[in-house]
C-alpha cells in the first residue's frame, strides 16, 4: 500500500490542493508526514490541512492527480485548483 498525502491550502490570495506520495509504510507514519508537510506549509497568512488517500501498489502514480480532482469535486463543486 502506497500512500499520498492532499494538502488543501487556503489564504487571502490563493486556495487548493497539492499531492504528496509518502514514504511511508503504515497508516501512523503517512500521519507523521502528513502532520509535518502541513506544518511547513501553514503560515499565520495561510491555512491549511491534509488528508491521507491509499493507493494499491499497482495504480500509476500519474493517473492520480486527475483522480483526485474528479473526488474531491463530488464533494464539493466549488473548489478551485492552485496548481
Amino acid at each position: 500500500m502506497r500512500y499520498i498525502a492532499v494538502i488543501h491550502y487556503w489564504s487571502i490570495k490563493c486556495k487548493g490542493f497539492s499531492h504528496h506520495e509518502l514514504k511511508a509504510t503504515t497508516r501512523e507514519q503517512a500521519e507523521t508526514e502528513a502532520t509535518i508537510l502541513k506544518f511547513k506549509r501553514q503560515t499565520p497568512f495561510e491555512g491549511c490541512s491534509y488528508t491521507i488517500i491509499e493507493i494499491e501498489e499497482r495504480e500509476k502514480l500519474n493517473l492520480i492527480p486527475g483522480w483526485i480532482r474528479k473526488w474531491f469535486y463530488r464533494k464539493s463543486p466549488s473548489i478551485t485548483w492552485g496548481y
